[in-house]
């Protein structure tokens, strides 16, 4: 059991079965099983979701968005000024 807890995950968003012989669950009751396959099938849910999301929201979209939303606003504040300045040059 120390060896299962200290093994790592390669790809913590990759879901994969455990590994395991049919005998092994000769020993334990049915219930116990049934419940680390219900969970397991809602982490292998959770982790289809969780990948969906990380491949959508990378640093580098998030950036293009954000430049994407400066240079709109740089032009709306050029457009805003142009128009401020013919307003106050046809006053004078």
């Amino acid at each position: 059991m120390a060896a299962l807890v200290k093994e790592k995950l390669e790809d913590c968003l990759t879901f994969e079965w455990p590994a395991y012989m049919s005998h092994d669950w000769d020993n334990i009751p049915p219930v116990v099983p049934r419940y680390i396959i219900q969970l397991t099938k809602y982490m292998e849910g959770v982790t289809a979701i969780v990948k969906t999301h990380d491949q959508a929201e990378k640093s580098v979209s998030v950036r293009k968005d954000m430049e994407a939303a400066h240079k709109k606003l740089d032009a709306t504040i050029a457009k805003n000024e142009a128009t401020n300045k013919a307003e106050h040059t046809t006053f004078n």
